[in-house]
């Protein structure tokens, strides 16, 4: 199965939310237990409140359903040209509606995860759409037991830019990514002689280190085409870079920490939760990482809450920021979710 990066960002959200739910269903049902004196190792046989259990299990499997899609699946880059296919973010204009749409088109839809503008490839609207370009008009014969009707339409765009799509950050080469200020700062630190500043710039974060692990296991189990080069590679970061902690007692953006972001460009404003990283060396989205070779990266790095910055095209403001043991952190991509959590 093939994905692309916003479908992988909107899985690893999904599944976040899934583990805080199945913490819910766990903490109720024990304090079921305990209120009523029946103790049991096994929440299957906790009577205590059955569609809590069923609840519990139904997102175990979802859990488990979607974990075996990322391990299972190859993730398709956004590649800029202006046919449609699978990854791609385009515009449409159907001959009864007024309003253009804007769709992904993508292999499968995704239960629960996916959202709405996915079509999938083996739709009829998809196979119908599939390697359109701009201007090129599509039709599909649309069937239902009581209607059978044409749905016709035209390509207005497909979307070129990187600009607000979401992608790996390994698409972009290093050397476009990195800036002489992140550069600067890192390489200040490795040269100091300082051990404490050279492993913290020369580290990996714990969430890189579960994704590195997953890919690792991802090109393992493809026997046929194992790509050793980057097996190697992977085992070669995991041993030789140490894991990076925060100080909890730090209330600056430091490498691991985890914050919120608001950017302004122009009359448009993005707002998202993120993780500083030295840089990236997995299939890490940049809707969830920052890298500090990069020159939004520099600009934020050592910030305190609530600071603003500025950069050429863009400014912005940070807070939110923690630096709590990551296996104790809410983890999401959405500052407002974050939010209400925290006054909780």
């Amino acid at each position: 199965m093939e994905l692309n990066a916003l479908e992988v960002s909107n899985i690893r959200e999904r599944i976040e939310q899934i583990k805080r739910d199945l913490e819910s269903y766990r903490n109720f049902l024990q304090s079921r237990t305990e209120n009523t004196g029946y103790h049991s190792d096994s929440i299957k046989n906790n009577s205590s409140n059955e569609t809590i259990s069923r609840s519990y299990y139904t997102a175990k499997n979802e859990l488990k359903d979607l974990e075996k899609k990322l391990s299972k699946s190859t993730y398709v880059s956004y590649d800029n040209n202006d046919s449609i296919k699978i990854g791609s973010k385009f515009t449409v204009a159907f001959s009864d509606c007024k309003e253009a749409e804007d769709f992904i088109l993508t292999e499968k839809i995704i239960g629960k995860t996916s959202i709405y503008g996915y079509i999938s490839v083996e739709s009829d609207f998809g196979k119908s759409i599939i390697g359109k370009h701009t201007g090129d008009k599509f039709s599909y014969e649309l069937c239902s037991p009581l209607i059978s009707s044409v749905v016709s339409g035209v390509v207005v765009n497909v979307k070129k830019e990187y600009t607000d799509y979401v992608h790996f950050i390994r698409e972009q080469e290093r050397q476009n990514r990195k800036s002489k200020k992140g550069l600067y700062i890192k390489n200040l630190a490795l040269k100091s002689g300082n051990i404490d500043l050279y492993k913290k710039f020369n580290g990996i974060t714990i969430s890189q280190k579960h994704l590195l692990e997953e890919e690792l296991l991802k090109l393992k189990s493809n026997i046929p085409k194992k790509d050793l080069n980057r097996i190697n590679n992977i085992q070669t970061i995991l041993d030789q870079r140490g894991i990076v902690s925060t100080n909890p007692d730090s209330n600056i953006i430091d490498i691991g920490s985890s914050f919120s972001i608001m950017l302004f460009n122009g009359e448009k404003t993005i707002t998202k939760r993120l993780e500083m990283i030295n840089q990236a060396f997995t299939t890490e989205t940049d809707d969830s990482y920052i890298e500090l070779i990069s020159s939004l990266g520099a600009a934020i790095y050592g910030l305190g809450e609530n600071a603003n910055f500025c950069l050429k095209n863009y400014s912005g403001i940070v807070y939110d920021i923690d630096n709590t043991k990551y296996d104790e952190r809410f983890i999401t991509r959405d500052p407002k979710i974050y939010q209400k959590a925290k006054k909780k």
